[in-house]
């Protein structure tokens, strides 16, 4: 072995200066770790709740579709008694949908600006208003519900059909 080939090799090397360490300190580990977890926290909590949002919106869409249903069924009714139905939908792994459809004929006031009581009940009216409502409940204990409501004109002969 010769200093030409080594040329550190017999040398004295020179302390490095002292050099503070560069890393991240265990409190400063400790609080980034706090703020991820509580930003994931919130993050978890809003997702959630868009997807609760989500399946009750899913759930009205389903009354609005039955409602409508129930409703277009009222109107191809005739007579001009009143018709009161109930009944159930079972959607295989959703809520069930209980429903109660109404059709009543029209009771007017004598200030109801849809139509006067003595209008209505004019010996030669040729027609006769009717009111439907249609109300589609579900979830626990009925605690939603949704209302549809309408006025139907039907001529006098066909409500004695």
């Amino acid at each position: 072995m010769t200093a030409r080939n080594y040329p550190l090799l017999g040398k004295r090397l020179a302390p490095c200066p002292a050099t503070k360490a560069r890393g991240f300190t265990l409190l400063e580990v400790v609080v980034a770790l706090s703020i991820l977890v509580i930003c994931m926290t919130v993050i978890m909590r809003i997702l959630a709740g868009s997807s609760r949002v989500a399946a009750i919106s899913s759930d009205y869409y389903s009354a609005l579709q039955i409602a409508e249903s129930k409703m277009a069924e009222l109107r191809v009714l005739k007579g001009s008694a009143t018709y009161i139905d109930t009944g159930r939908v079972d959607t295989g792994g959703g809520p069930d949908f209980d429903w109660v459809v109404e059709a009543r004929p029209y009771r007017s006031r004598g200030d109801d600006p849809v139509l006067p009581a003595k209008i209505a009940e004019h010996p030669l009216a040729a027609y006769q208003l009717f009111q439907l409502e249609v109300s589609v409940f579900w979830g626990d204990l009925h605690k939603r519900e949704y209302r549809l409501s309408s006025l139907q004109l039907r001529a006098k002969d066909e409500t004695a059909l």
